[in-house]
């Protein structure tokens, strides 16, 4: 497994991917990422944020096969999965300002995918 460091840089640079380049396989790894996160771990909040917000763009692109597939074969199952860390993260106790901003970011994340996952 790369480290948190590496996988918080990939995400950065999937993030600005145009959503036309993401095929099945693509979207199957980096929805398959929600599930192995220990969250509190490292960058594993801000990894997760950018994650959300790739989701989020798939959700609302409605011209491309990656929204269209992202939409009809994982969307049911990230909103479980989304879910899910949201009350993981909102149970954490942080102790400092930093890990008190990563989890305000991974909560808004996750708020503003099911904002529009629901529209």
């Amino acid at each position: 497994m790369p480290s948190g460091s590496v996988k918080l840089e990939v995400v950065r640079c999937l993030f600005h991917v145009p959503l036309s380049e993401f095929d099945i396989d693509e979207i199957r790894k980096i929805t398959m990422i929600l599930g192995t996160q220990n969250i509190g771990v490292g960058n594993t909040e801000i990894v997760l944020s950018y994650i959300f917000w790739i989701l989020t763009k798939l959700v609302n692109d409605r011209d491309s096969e990656a929204g269209r597939t992202f939409r009809s074969k994982f969307c049911m199952s990230v909103i479980n999965q989304a879910l899910s860390i949201l009350r993981k993260n909102h149970q954490r106790q942080v102790d400092d300002e930093v890990e008190e901003w990563e989890k305000y970011t991974l909560s808004l994340s996750i708020l503003n995918f099911l904002k529009f996952v629901s529209k």
